[in-house]
């Protein structure tokens, strides 16, 4: 049942699916285990302050050797940090294929729907994160430990977000 696909096939397939020079890469890891690539659309972008720019991006994993499935997810990136948040909805990728069955007729077309789903995914989350430093937080604090407890967040983490 296991179906081997490789770093070149998925870019091959991922390729003639990305406008031509539309996308940038962010960042291109490559290990024995797993590969990951990040492309940002710099035409989808938004100042969230002064010189705090998010651009919208697409996120691709996958890992030959069986360590993961393929996945693709939508990325905001933010160029004054260069850090890449990768957004999954209600905790999912928009695209996860295991290695099992995997024919280019079935897949293609999942590929081509989480590429576009991508897009607007971290479109809609820039538009989100451009809103939320609108919304005065009068009690930052109590804000901290509500959000940690709803998340989980251990008391130390809630320490280091209230050193920040």
């Amino acid at each position: 049942r296991y179906d081997k696909l490789d770093n070149r096939q998925l870019v091959e397939a991922l390729l003639p699916r990305l406008p031509e020079g539309r996308y940038q890469v962010s960042l291109m890891e490559l290990t024995q285990e797993s590969f990951h690539l990040r492309l940002v659309d710099p035409r989808i972008s938004r100042d969230v302050l002064p010189g705090d720019r998010l651009l919208v991006g697409i996120h691709v994993a996958n890992s030959e050797v069986g360590f993961r499935a393929v996945t693709v997810d939508a990325c905001v990136f933010r160029l004054l940090c260069s850090n890449g948040l990768v957004r999954r909805l209600q905790g999912k990728s928009l695209l996860k294929q295991r290695h099992i069955h995997v024919a280019d007729h079935r897949f293609l077309p999942l590929l081509d729907e989480a590429i576009a789903q991508a897009t607007l995914v971290a479109a809609g989350f820039v538009e989100q994160m451009a809103l939320s430093i609108k919304t005065p937080v009068p009690d930052p604090e109590r804000a901290i430990a509500v959000l940690g407890q709803a998340w989980g967040l251990s008391k130390q983490t809630q320490e280091f977000i209230l050193l920040a």
